[in-house]
C-alpha cells in the first residue's frame, strides 16, 4: 500500500468523548491520496475506546501533549504529518484545503486556525530570526 496523503495525529487524554466525534468527522473526509488517523493516547484514566478505521497506541505513561504527538508522529506514514486537538470541529474539506494550499510550495510547517482566514506557509527550510535585543 502506498503513503497516504496525510497522517492525522489526535492526542488524547481523559475526554473519549471529543476524541470519538473528530474520529468521526475525519472518517467523513475525503482526501485525495488516502489519510491515515492515529490517536496517541497519552496513558488517560478514560482510555481512548478505539474507533472503526483508526489506529491507535496507549502510552505506558503520561508525557504530555509533546510526548504523546511525538508517539503518533512516528507511528506516521503520510506524506504530510496534521496534529489535531481532540476539540477541534472539522469543517467538510478542510483537510483536502491544507493539502491544496500545501502542496505547491512543499513547505517545512503549515498553521492553521478557525481565527485566520486562510492558512500560513512557512518555508523550507524554516527561517531563522535574530533574537531580540
Amino acid at each position: 500500500m502506498s503513503e497516504p496523503a496525510v497522517s492525522v495525529v489526535i492526542p488524547h487524554y481523559g475526554a473519549a468523548d471529543l476524541t470519538l466525534a473528530l474520529c468521526e468527522q475525519l472518517m467523513q473526509q475525503h482526501v485525495d491520496g488516502g489519510m491515515e488517523v492515529i490517536v496517541a493516547d497519552d496513558c488517560s484514566p478514560v482510555p481512548f475506546p478505539g474507533y472503526p478505521g483508526v489506529r491507535s497506541v496507549r502510552r505506558e505513561a503520561n508525557g504530555g501533549f509533546g510526548s504523546a504527538c511525538n508517539t503518533g508522529a512516528r507511528l506516521a506514514s503520510g506524506k504530510y504529518l496534521l496534529v489535531l486537538n481532540s476539540d477541534i470541529d472539522l469543517p467538510e474539506g478542510v483537510i483536502t484545503r491544507l493539502l491544496e494550499t500545501a502542496e505547491p510550495f512543499q513547505p517545512g510547517m503549515c498553521m492553521g486556525s478557525s481565527h485566520w482566514p486562510s492558512f500560513a506557509i512557512l518555508p523550507t527550510p524554516l527561517p531563522i530570526w535574530p533574537t531580540a535585543p
